[in-house]
């Protein structure tokens, strides 16, 4: 399926880069089957938050013709009048918060460097990104994952060293992508 033109996201939308959030506007005839389908879509959604959370990841969809679009590729694609079709595979919220579509925190990223920026994991029991507690050796091993590959930085004595070893290989890696926490 193609995607819709970047004049016709235009047409469909206008962005509110301080919200992050799109919202429909008045659409042409041109964007309906019919006249009476326009008059009913316009009177019902124009000026509304375009989209819908989804439940699993809580991530804002539109519909667009039939076709879903996360909503951080639409205002990527509208605020930096991209054609979706030469969008980068990936755009990451640079704050980890999938909820935060304003542009200020979306950037292109690879998989590596979108892998990079992650959180904490909640199974983590360190609380310290990189640092696990190997209990056969009685020592903190770092360790980094890096295009699938879990790559071993080393055993410590203290968590802290551990936690910094990853840090300086998840700069390495990652560059502005690398997340301490």
């Amino acid at each position: 399926m193609e995607h819709p033109s970047l004049q016709y996201l235009h047409e469909c939308f206008d962005l509110d880069a301080s919200k992050g959030e799109l919202r429909w506007k008045q659409r042409p005839v041109t964007h309906f089957v019919s006249k009476d389908q326009q008059k009913r879509m316009n009177s019902r959604l124009a000026g509304k938050v375009a989209g819908y959370r989804t439940k699993k990841e809580k991530r804002q969809c539109v519909t667009v013709d039939g076709k879903a679009y996360l909503s951080s590729r639409l205002v990527y694609a509208l605020h930096h009048d991209i054609p979706l079709s030469q969008l980068p595979d990936l755009i990451d919220h640079k704050d980890c918060d999938t909820q935060n579509d304003r542009p200020s925190n979306l950037r292109p990223a690879t998989h590596v460097q979108n892998n990079g920026n992650q959180k904490l994991s909640s199974n983590n029991t360190s609380g310290l990104k990189g640092a696990t507690w190997n209990k056969r050796l009685r020592k903190w091993s770092a360790q980094i994952r890096v295009h699938g590959k879990l790559k071993h930085l080393g055993l410590f004595d203290d968590p802290a060293e551990a936690h910094a070893a990853y840090l300086a290989a998840a700069k390495r890696h990652f560059g502005e992508f690398a997340r301490a926490a």
